[in-house]
């Protein structure tokens, strides 16, 4: 009934920095996440937790950091490997949310009006705890 269709991929992602001993650290990361959320623990236990996360942080961008220092090392044009470098970091963090207000009366879409209304509704709200201190 359904033919199988065949796609194509443009680029594979492949993350080298991503290394079987990240991938043991994350697990027992989530595993110690779960325990904090579902037990009480001492606050021992609590602070060993933390200090593994800051610590599995840490590695990570290390991680990161060294495969790109090896990119940019590694390549014959080393300004149009940081722009590309550069260019893949911040692609994601330029994505653009359409943030929709329903006010009751209406449904507020456009950006500007958007933004005009959270103005109004935080100028109120802080001339009145102004007023009350």
């Amino acid at each position: 009934m359904f033919p199988p269709k065949v796609t194509y991929v443009k680029g594979n992602i492949v993350n080298n920095w991503i290394t079987k001993g990240l991938i043991v650290s994350k697990n027992k990361l989530q595993l110690l996440c779960n325990i904090k959320r579902t037990t009480n623990l001492s606050m021992e236990s609590l602070n060993y937790i933390h200090i593994y996360q800051l610590i599995f942080r840490k590695v990570v961008i290390e991680a990161k950091k060294k495969v790109m220092d090896r990119f940019v090392l590694s390549a014959k044009n080393k300004n149009k490997a940081l722009w590309k470098l550069i260019n893949k970091e911040t692609v994601n963090s330029q994505q653009m949310f359409n943030i929709i207000v329903n006010t009751g009366d209406d449904i507020i879409t456009n950006p500007q009006k958007v933004s005009d209304r959270f103005n109004i509704v935080f100028y109120r709200s802080n001339r009145g705890s102004l007023n009350s201190k």
